[in-house]
């Protein structure tokens, strides 16, 4: 069956001669099988091939046989010594070579074989092969009653499964347990959990999509702790933080009482999805949250949603404002609400939250003030706020300068905003050129030479927010300019890493500062399916729903998204939800 080996310190002519003058004596033809076998299994494994693949064939073989590897051991041990002790000898070196063990264990606990079990457990406690954990459930499984014995066992195997380096394997045991009924123990649940929360890199993905598995098939057996370094892992991964959007799901469909173990966690999760433009999803976890923890999700959420006054989310500010009291809100949410209602064009509001403020004026309320005249087109008063800024030795920010100069576009002064903006640092500026930016791309003038300016400041920032943004701005320019098809290829070359073969047109000074970032992808797609919606693209309209998904938002999202843009709009097109 395979092929044999020589001269490497074994000599297989002797194994055989030896396994055959045993059968000789031995009028059984399983048990002849059973030889067989093993002396296939002890060829394969010592062939000079990578353990991956020699375990492989012989759990092939043993699987189409219908057979099993530790029986076969348990049936001959003096004979099958050399087997049994070479693969031993590789358990704790070989991934692939205990996850065969393991299975052969798991395969004799399906055919309710807990006898086999038990004695090779105590040989591989004996080889000294057993993690410690395992030695001391073995002790106890001893003790233990026969009914409680089968549940007892197979916790056995998933410990010793997760302390031997081996988590997924660990993980898909236990949803074996599960389709034979049997339940894993919270505590085991729990070490298989924290094993996968161990960032691997390789493996990074398979593990958050495992803990994943795991939670969705023993929710009511995890604790808020497991839940919360589920979470945090899940965050940790370099994408929209779907997988963690997805287990605090399920950690919110329980009706346990909760301790405010995850309040630091849940919070940090609205603050990644906000930094994705995932609002949805962070207003939902607000939600679920916002009674249990500090304002520092919602003081995110009002920014967010003053940040980005133009993507359609005023229905989601009015549902967080419902949810705070407007006459006397926390002392930490004064400054944005200041800024907001002003944003959302709320003059009385705003100024009666001004009346709140006291002093000395904190540097968030200073900047609410400058925004506060910045929407007025008040420029005098509000280069006032930024003289006082700078007296107090507070630095502007990138928004202070983003204001400033959105202020003096309107009242037509373009020079004035660009001679401002010279004067100071790039770190603070890079965010008023993508302002000025705009309004070149929209007017076509740029007498003053900004797009090759802004691109050189824009390079050497180091805000990914500012790239996000001139991106939009950029896709925003191509879709005014050229249509929305052209504005979906610029997006697609972009996101496929084939952009130099896009024709940038008026765009082509920006082209050293373009770039796609994962974090900008659902804004730049919510804007493609709204204008599809608007221009009766279909087409358009279901890609970009369908790429939505792919970067991590949920289907009931995207589809709020477009409730909140046109009700009438879903039922009117029909779109691949599952």
């Amino acid at each position: 069956m395979f092929r044999r080996l020589s001269r490497n310190g074994y000599i297989p002519g002797t194994f055989k001669q030896r396994l055959r003058s045993f059968t000789a004596a031995v009028d059984n033809k399983g048990s002849t099988s059973a030889l067989d076998r093993l002396y296939d299994t002890e060829m394969v494994l010592r062939e000079p091939q990578k353990y991956s693949l020699s375990a492989f064939a012989c759990f092939k073989q043993y699987q189409e046989s219908r057979e099993n590897l530790i029986s076969d051991l348990l049936v001959y041990p003096r004979v099958s010594r050399n087997t049994g002790d070479f693969i031993l000898g590789k358990y704790r070196v070989s991934r692939s070579i205990r996850a065969l063990i393991l299975q052969s264990l798991m395969d004799l606990m399906a055919k309710n074989d807990f006898k086999s079990v038990l004695m090779y457990l105590e040989h591989m406690k004996a080889c000294g092969v057993l993690s410690t954990k395992a030695i001391i459930a073995l002790k106890q499984t001893h003790q233990v009653p026969q009914n409680k014995l089968r549940g007892s066992l197979y916790d056995l195997i998933l410990l010793e499964t997760v302390y031997s380096g081996d988590p997924i394997l660990a993980a898909s045991f236990l949803v074996s347990c599960g389709q034979y009924g049997v339940t894993g123990r919270k505590t085991t649940i729990s070490a298989i959990i924290r094993a996968l929360s161990v960032s691997t890199r390789d493996t990074d993905t398979y593990n958050a999509y495992t803990i994943l598995v795991l939670v969705e098939a023993n929710a009511s057996l995890i604790s808020a702790h497991d839940y919360k370094a589920a979470i945090d892992y899940a965050m940790s991964l370099p994408a929209c933080p779907y997988m963690a959007n997805l287990i605090a799901e399920k950690y919110f469909s329980q009706t346990q009482k909760r301790d405010g173990t995850l309040d630091e966690t849940l919070t940090q999760l609205v603050l990644e999805n906000l930094n994705y433009h995932n609002v949805r999803a962070a207003v939902r976890i607000w939600n679920e949250i916002q009674s249990e923890t500090a304002p520092t999700s919602t003081s995110a959420l009002l920014e967010y949603m003053n940040e980005h006054s133009q993507d359609n989310n005023w229905t989601l500010a009015k549902s967080v404002l419902t949810r705070i009291d407007s006459k006397s809100p926390p002392k930490e949410l004064v400054d944005v609400l200041v800024k907001l209602y002003s944003t959302m064009g709320r003059p009385d509001q705003s100024r009666a939250m001004t009346r709140t403020l006291k002093s000395p004026l904190s540097r968030r309320a200073l900047s609410a003030l400058l925004q506060q005249f910045c929407d007025q087109n008040d420029f005098n008063r509000a280069q006032r706020i930024t003289q006082t800024i700078m007296r107090a030795d507070f630095k502007l920010t990138l928004e202070d300068m983003s204001n400033m100069v959105s202020t003096l576009i309107r009242l037509d002064r373009v020079e004035d905003a660009l001679t401002i903006l010279r004067r100071m640092d790039s770190n603070v500026t890079a965010l008023g050129y993508v302002r000025l930016v705009d309004h070149v791309l929209t007017s076509g003038n740029d007498d003053f030479g900004i797009l090759e300016l802004a691109s050189r400041v824009i390079q050497s920032s180091q805000d990914g927010n500012v790239v996000n943004e001139l991106f939009y701005v950029a896709l925003m320019h191509i879709h005014r300019s050229s249509g929305l098809r052209s504005a979906k290829r610029f997006y697609m070359r972009y996101s496929s890493g084939h952009y130099k073969r896009f024709s940038l047109g008026q765009l082509a000074p920006l082209y050293p500062s373009l770039k796609l970032r994962e974090t900008a992808k659902l804004k730049c797609l919510q804007h493609l399916m709204l204008s599809g919606i608007g221009e009766e693209d279909h087409s358009t309209v279901k890609w970009a729903f369908a790429e939505m998904r792919a970067v991590g938002a949920f289907a009931q999202d995207i589809i709020s998204i477009i409730q909140d843009y046109n009700s009438d709009y879903v039922e009117r097109l029909s779109l691949n939800t599952d």
